[in-house]
């Protein structure tokens, strides 16, 4: 087995952060410029227009309109739920192939051991995307009568999905809402947080290689405005979002104000570690 010399990936590694909208990248735009400095050692790693202002109007419509067009016109939901497993299950083995790439993205973003980018990140994704391909034949709406009278429920797609991203797991937070939201038929659109923002548009390009329609898994990157605008968009059916309970608060009222949209909501923080005082001498003991 090969040994990888990590840190020579890292430095001859060309790290881009840019919207993925109806099949093809895009430059992100905006009045101010987001960057974000790599945890192992300071050095800037990337930077994007945050995707505020005027730049809202283009970039997250565009997203949207692409994914209720792709989803009207039936280029995904028209399929069975067999053959949109089968896509799933390509993605799955498209990160796998990926998978180092994958995990530098993590482990550099994050600030986490290559280690555990590589076992729990990159050993998650695919995973999580092969069990939602594997129990879609399970959701199946009840058939009966009553006095005479026929009663079934059927199981229909929600439509357009956004999905805002937690900074901590990016890409497993990515699939969690891939997964499900694909393989039921809907389009989605992802905004990942605007401090870890490296893998999700590579996720959605192995999607279209996968056999997921253009339009179909749309990638818009910014800061808070951006969410905001997706959160009021009015062709948005359903929001899911991880992240701080004061800004699950916030997407609570702009849904509320707009089209009262789905919202399934994972907020508040867990598994902290806790630094005390007295373990000055052993900082590099507990840095790793």
């Amino acid at each position: 087995m090969t040994t990888i010399d990590w840190r020579a990936r890292a430095a001859d590694t060309q790290f881009s952060v840019r919207n993925f909208i109806n099949g093809q990248y895009q430059d992100c735009v905006g009045p101010k410029t987001i960057q974000k400095f790599a945890g192992r050692n300071g050095q800037l790693l990337y930077e994007f227009a945050n995707g505020d202002g005027s730049e809202v109007a283009a970039a997250v419509p565009a997203a949207v309109a692409n994914a209720r067009q792709a989803f009207d016109d039936g280029r995904w939901r028209n399929l069975s739920s067999g053959e949109r497993a089968a896509v799933l299950n390509k993605l799955a083995d498209l990160i796998d192939s990926h998978r180092e790439t994958l995990a530098l993205y993590e482990s550099m973003d994050v600030g986490k051991p290559i280690s555990k980018a590589l076992s729990d990140d990159l050993g998650g994704l695919p995973a999580g995307l092969r069990e939602a391909a594997a129990n879609v034949d399970k959701l199946q709406g009840n058939c009966g009568t009553d006095q005479g009278c026929l009663i079934y429920q059927s199981h229909q797609p929600v439509g357009v999905v956004a999905g805002i991203l937690g900074w901590n797991y990016p890409a497993i937070l990515a699939g969690g809402k891939i997964g499900p939201a694909l393989v039921t038929g809907n389009s989605l659109v992802l905004k990942p947080s605007e401090f870890t923002s490296l893998s999700t548009s590579f996720l959605a390009e192995l999607a279209l290689e996968a056999g997921v329609p253009a339009g179909v898994f749309n990638v818009v990157n910014g800061g808070p405005m951006v969410g905001d605008a997706l959160a009021r968009h009015m062709d948005v059916d359903l929001l899911t979002f991880v992240g701080s309970s004061a800004t699950g608060k916030l997407l609570m009222k702009a849904a509320g104000e707009s089209n009262m949209k789905r919202l399934i909501l994972e907020c508040g923080g867990k598994s902290p570690f806790i630094v005390f005082d007295d373990c000055e001498d052993y900082l590099e003991h507990v840095a790793d």
